[in-house]
């Protein structure tokens, strides 16, 4: 009776073996019950991978959502044991990272962006320049007097143009330098492979009271922000109710079977 009564969180069909496959019957690690491996499989890698499913289907319904998170996690350590890149053997980790971060600073777009930036840095403070300039001379005609309508006319739109060519230019280099900063976190993100390069690259930043701010900073406090963050962030990449990361729904499968 209790099997009847505990929902099971997944179907027997949902266990497979690739999931870039088809759902076919071949496919499938366990039989139509769920209570034994599926009798097509015939290769030894697959059947053992069955019979871990079918552990896995018998006792995950009576699992409490901790012990359940602890048999991942489990799996999660079995999984990435001795898993750092084999160029990281010869080179301590972190000055690996520090390496790729380098890389990464001296990319052609991160030279080509900071060239932009300062470009329009350089331009902005050449009309702030002239914009003073304009308003010197606009003093000195008013001083000497003299000076027409049209004189005045004329200097009061270089004036006001300088003033909107700076703004403009300032703008530009403060958006091409955040646009700079953007992807070089993201390329940071990217280059990093464990939690302390991810730290390292900035990922943690958001959370309140993970970043070091003076005698007041609390390591233990800091650390415990992180896990319960990444708690929620494993979760949510699991948690796809849209089907967003669905390997059925953006690759060229054809339809499910």
């Amino acid at each position: 009776m209790r099997d009847s009564e505990v929902p099971q969180a997944m179907e027997p069909k949902d266990y497979v073996f690739d999931e870039s496959f088809l759902r076919t019957r071949n496919n499938h690690l366990l039989d139509d019950e769920g209570k034994a491996k599926n009798p097509a499989l015939t290769d030894p890698a697959e059947i053992a991978l069955a019979k871990i499913a079918c552990v896995v289907h018998e006792n995950a319904r009576y699992l409490s959502t901790d012990q359940a998170e602890l048999a991942v996690k489990w799996l999660k350590k079995w999984k990435l044991r001795d898993a750092l890149a084999a160029e990281l053997n010869d080179v301590r980790p972190i000055d690996a990272f520090e390496m790729r971060l380098k890389a990464l600073r001296e990319s052609p777009e991160q030279v080509q962006l900071q060239s932009v930036a300062n470009r329009h840095a350089t331009l902005a403070r050449v009309w702030a320049v002239m914009f003073a300039a304009i308003l010197a001379g606009m003093i000195c005609m008013g001083v000497t007097g003299g000076f027409g309508a049209a004189a005045w006319a004329a200097t009061s739109l270089a004036l006001v143009g300088s003033l909107i060519a700076s703004d403009r230019s300032v703008i530009r280099a403060l958006v091409t330098a955040k646009e700079q900063d953007r992807k070089y976190a993201l390329g940071s993100l990217r280059a990093a492979t464990t939690v302390k390069e991810l730290i390292n690259a900035g990922l943690c930043a958001y959370i309140p009271g993970v970043l070091y701010e003076g005698p007041n900073y609390d390591e233990k406090y800091a650390l415990s922000q992180m896990y319960r963050e990444r708690e929620r962030l494993a979760d949510a990449l699991y948690l796809d109710p849209d089907a967003c990361l669905d390997p059925y729904s953006f690759r060229d499968n054809g339809p499910r079977v």
